[in-house]
């Protein structure tokens, strides 16, 4: 072998060796299977999403699903006491159905499952679908909602299994490994015209205005500010915008939506399939606890120095313990799926690992409070309907109008200002207001 040769081998070598295995993305598919519902996905889930909240959407350019983290910016909200009011009023008028008494097993233990009777509800605060209270979640089901799916090559590539994933051929497998499925669905909307009455600045009190009129939270300007942070990369938006072309935004698919039903989630379960739930029972030494599984001949170190399996039984022989300690093994192995490096210790995050929802080995999150994974709107409006101001008389429309015209000309260096004011429903551009508290 020549010299060149043995150095051309030696270059490839080093190359292969430092390819990154490649990434596990779920956002696209959580972004399909929400879309799917006629929903915006919300991925990573987020406890902070509610009834009221207004975004700015920007879908990508290629035409792809918008996913939340890149397509949609919240840029204000209805004051929460106005929606509360509306959402206790619809609540209140509806036929409610009782639930099932709890009931308990011979051992008088709550069966599991069973209904709940919470009635320790705090004023202004949202039940949970189990409790008693006046305003509460109400229940969603979706049956096996799947969100994600990761093929056993990713898992395998992805080399968090070590040499296991390579000895039960985890090296290019297409079928899925990985089954991400939500549940325990939970729901809040608000009706179509009680959603047009907060909209409209009205309450659910007689003769009353909004405490907060949704002008006062989303500012024009912010909202040009927000499209160019939303569309990086795109200046031809904020051009667009800011030249009144509004025909541009709604062929792109940029618009203003106010959210009035949100979807919420109490579990995410991550099923695992044929030869990866063996790698998992390998690699975590689940084979004790779970029996059925061959010995694994060499147990591997995970990442960050963690002991192994091996040494962490050592230190424990009562079966409780030695599940805790596999569980929260499994979920700092899997930490790059889940989203959670704390391998499970998170407040109010209860993860486990047992039999999923078809029987296979699974691992599960259960949340203290439901975290929304995707939300619907009724009400889409382009970005210039809210420039102007939903609801606005014309003295405030024209202030808006400035501040607008002002930002627009900042960033561009100057604009004619007749398009924009077209846009924005003038017949001509409105003098100018004396400078005045903002409204």
């Amino acid at each position: 072998m020549t010299l060149r040769a043995a150095a051309a081998i030696g270059v490839l070598a080093l190359l292969g060796g430092c390819t990154r295995p490649p990434e596990i993305n779920v956002e696209q598919q959580w972004g399909d299977a929400m879309r799917r519902l006629n929903m915006f996905a919300f991925y990573p889930m987020s406890e902070d999403v509610r009834v009221g909240d207004v975004f700015l959407h920007v879908p990508p350019r290629d035409g792809s699903p918008p996913v939340a983290r890149f397509s949609l910016l919240r840029v204000g909200s209805f004051h929460h006491d106005d929606v509360l009011d509306l959402l206790e009023d619809q609540q209140s008028r509806r036929p409610q159905i009782r639930p099932l008494p709890e009931r308990r097993s011979t051992d008088g233990k709550p069966v599991v499952g069973a209904a709940s009777t919470i009635s320790d509800c705090a004023e202004r605060q949202i039940g949970h679908a189990d409790s008693g209270c006046p305003l509460r979640l109400q229940r969603s089901a979706v049956p096996a909602l799947t969100v994600g799916r990761i093929t056993a090559g990713q898992l395998g590539a992805s080399g968090l299994f070590g040499n296991f994933g390579a000895r039960l051929g985890l090296g290019a497998s297409s079928q899925s490994a990985v089954s991400i499925k939500v549940d325990n669905m939970q729901e809040l909307m608000l009706d179509a015209w009680r959603f047009d009455r907060l909209m409209r600045g009205a309450t659910a009190r007689p003769d009353s205005q909004a405490r907060d009129p949704i002008t006062d939270v989303v500012w024009a300007e912010a909202l040009v500010r927000d499209l160019a942070e939303l569309a990086q990369g795109r200046p031809e938006l904020v051009r667009a915008a800011c030249h009144g072309d509004s025909a541009r935004l709604a062929a792109e698919r940029v618009e203003v939506v106010v959210i009035n039903r949100v979807v919420y989630a109490g579990r995410v379960e991550y099923s695992f399939t044929n030869s990866a739930e063996q790698a998992i029972r390998a690699a975590v030494d689940l084979q004790s606890i779970l029996p059925g599984q061959p010995q694994a001949p060499q147990l591997p170190q995970l990442a960050g120095g963690t002991p192994t399996a091996e040494a962490l039984r050592a230190q424990s022989t009562d079966p409780a313990r030695q599940r805790e300690e596999a569980g929260a093994r499994l979920a700092a192995l899997l930490g790059g799926i889940t989203g959670d490096s704390g391998g499970g210790a998170r407040a109010g995050v209860t993860t486990s690992f047992g039999l999923g929802t078809f029987g296979m080995l699974a691992l599960t999150q259960d949340f203290n409070r439901p975290i929304a994974v995707g939300a619907g709107s009724r009400r889409s409006e382009g970005l210039h309907v809210w420039m102007a101001g939903p609801g606005a008389d014309d003295a405030l429309r024209a202030r808006r109008f400035w501040y607008a015209h002002d930002e627009c000309a900042r960033r561009l260096g100057g604009l004619d200002p007749q398009r924009l004011a077209a846009a924005m429903g003038f017949a001509a551009v409105p003098p100018r207001p004396q400078p005045s508290t903002r409204n």
